[in-house]
Parts: structure tokens; sequence; C-alpha cells
């Protein structure tokens, strides 16, 4: 029983100090985090399409793969209890950062941001979290 408590302990120790250097080595704070948005509400927008996962680089930029993703305009990135959420206008969540994500929109040349290199995607109408639990199926043909 002791040596079961013992092991508990070291593992609980353990997974607190890799998670304080994990913290630590990412240097990601609020405030360092790069989610630029569009000046104003959009009329038109472009519709070809992005996939992959969302996440925060090493810059504090805010991406699908290489692209910096310049959101519609009042959209908002919020953490809660540790997990980045990305918000819609209306206050929707439209998903958190790690969600696999696809997003309409197209490529932004006129974008630019001195900490954040391009290519710069500017976000369309369309947002949606990709479910990983279904599997795309084959047909025989």
């Amino acid at each position: 029983m002791e040596s079961t408590k013992n092991n508990l302990n070291g593992f609980i120790i353990i997974t607190m100090l890799i998670s304080i250097a994990f913290v630590a080595c990412t240097n990601i704070t609020p405030t360092s985090i790069i989610f630029p948005t569009q000046d104003k509400p959009a009329t038109e927008w472009m519709q070809a399409l992005l996939s992959g996962k969302l996440l925060i680089d090493n810059d504090g930029c805010v991406r699908i793969g290489d692209s910096l993703i310049i959101w519609p305009y009042e959209f908002s990135l919020k953490n809660i209890n540790g997990v980045y959420t990305v918000f819609d206008n209306l206050g929707k969540a439209v998903g958190n950062i790690g969600d696999r994500i696809k997003i309409s929109g197209g490529e932004d040349s006129s974008y630019t941001d001195q900490k954040c290199q391009g290519p710069y995607w500017e976000a369309g109408n369309e947002i949606n979290k990709v479910d990983p639990l279904i599997p795309l199926s084959i047909n025989k043909i």
C-alpha cells in the first residue's frame, strides 16, 4: 500500500514538473498571442478551403499549417481553464487550439505582420471542426 502511494506521489510530481517545463519553454502568454481579425464585417468571402490542426506557434501566431489565420470581424480567442478557444461574433465556440478544423477563405497577399510571417489566410464564412472519429470510407467499384 505504501509503495503504491509513493509511486502515485512520484507520478504526480513528475507530471507537475513536465507541465511547468512545457509552459516555461513555450513562453506563450495571452498577451503575446497574435490573433488578427478583419477590420470590418465582410460582405463577400473567398471560398477556397484550408484544413488542418489549429495551433499557436513558438512566436505566438495562431495558424493552420504554415498559414496565419486572419479571423472574421469580432472573432476572439479566450483562455478558459487553460484551453484556448476561438469564438465567433455571436459568442459561439468554433474550435480550440489543437482541434482539426476546416475554414473557407483564401490567401491574402495584402496583410503583413512583423512577428508572424505569411502566408496569410483570410477566413471566410465557414469554420467547422473536423470530427477525427469519423473514418473516411472507400467505395469499391
